[in-house]
């Protein structure tokens, strides 16, 4: 009998190989033994038909559960008398088997984290491309009310890649998306950002999102930058202080007030002539040479009108100006509750 299908009413079709067909006709010849299955085994393996050969090994265990090579053959092992498979023993010691290999259920978790966490930042590129272009067509205003809007944490990564090419204009929009986003590492870019960021107003625009997001966000890292060797440092670290009103580093300003700096510069114009003359036995008679002068040093003492500001800000006081000594005598009978230390600089 003939029967006709529609090619609709077909949804797989499987063209067998000429071993296939062959292990169909030739299978039911052999008996239903072990050792007529065990035959067949080595037929199918000799034919390279995997699928076929696992069957028929399978049918050998049902027939002798302890046929050591079917077990073999199928991925057993025996430990203790108990034959058991790979999959088996791997799922007793806790690990499942995943993209080809065995992971253990933490593993997997994380690499399904990882890899949501990369698919969020692709389309967050996407995103951002289309919010920079408001930028460069002129639609600031309309700019910085979608980038202030980016809660999403995707977008951190791909806020971070364009701050490293973009010109200040860009950058300082995007600030504003690092404050709405508020984690700890978008926290930490406005704080680098408010002291090493080449530009005023971006600068301005970091410290203004961590007065937002409040806490004292970054206070420890401006009050250590006071005491940076770059007076710059010094000076933006004070400006962020005064802003966030921390009153902390009210000591620290007051160190801070006076600066000192040491300037190395060589004068490539002048030449350290050196002559001498020979004399008594053997003398030459005299010899010339020569070369530039070492570098010359130049001791630096720096007044600085934002750390004073700061200050004034913090301690709500002012009329010392920067008369340290005054500072320090009422920063120790109106400090901040804690034991202040003398630290002014030599």
């Amino acid at each position: 009998m003939q029967i006709t299908l529609d090619a609709a009413q077909v949804s797989d079709h499987q063209v067998l190989s000429k071993q296939r067909e062959e292990y169909e006709r030739i299978a039911p010849r052999y008996p239903d033994t072990v050792s007529g299955q065990w035959k067949l085994a080595q037929w199918c393996r000799e034919n390279k038909l995997k699928p076929e050969q696992q069957m028929v090994l399978e049918r050998i265990l049902e027939l002798d559960p302890d046929h050591s090579e079917a077990r073999r053959l199928l991925g057993y092992s025996e430990s203790d008398g108990e034959w058991t498979t790979q999959a088996q023993r791997m799922a007793r010691d806790g690990y499942e088997r995943y993209r080809g290999g065995w992971w253990t259920p933490q593993e997997i978790e994380v690499y399904e984290q990882r890899k949501e966490f990369e698919q969020g930042e692709i389309q967050w590129r996407k995103k951002l491309k289309l919010l920079r272009a408001l930028i460069t067509r002129g639609e600031t205003r309309l700019a910085r009310e979608k980038f202030a809007a980016i809660k999403d944490v995707h977008a951190l990564g791909p806020l971070k890649q364009l701050l490293k090419k973009d010109p200040p204009g860009y950058r300082e929009i995007y600030m504003l998306a690092l404050g709405a986003i508020g984690t700890p590492a978008a926290r930490d870019e406005l704080v680098q950002r408010a002291l090493l960021d080449q530009d005023q107003e971006v600068r301005y625009t970091c410290i203004e999102e961590l007065v937002r997001i409040g806490g004292g966000v970054g206070a420890n890292v401006f009050i250590n930058a006071l005491d940076n060797p770059n007076n710059a440092m010094v000076r933006r670290a004070a400006v962020a202080l005064g802003e966030l009103k921390v009153p902390e580093a009210t000591g620290p300003l007051i160190d801070a007030l006076i600066t000192t700096h040491k300037i190395v510069y060589e004068d490539p114009d002048q030449a350290n002539t050196q002559a001498s003359f020979g004399s008594g036995p053997g003398g030459s008679g005299g010899s010339f040479s020569s070369g530039k002068r070492p570098p010359s040093v130049k001791i630096l003492q720096v007044r600085n009108q934002e750390v004073l500001d700061a200050l004034e800000e913090i301690s709500g006081h002012a009329g010392f100006g920067f008369d340290v000594d005054s500072w320090y005598r009422w920063h120790g009978s109106h400090g901040p509750g804690v034991a202040f230390l003398d630290l002014r600089r030599d």
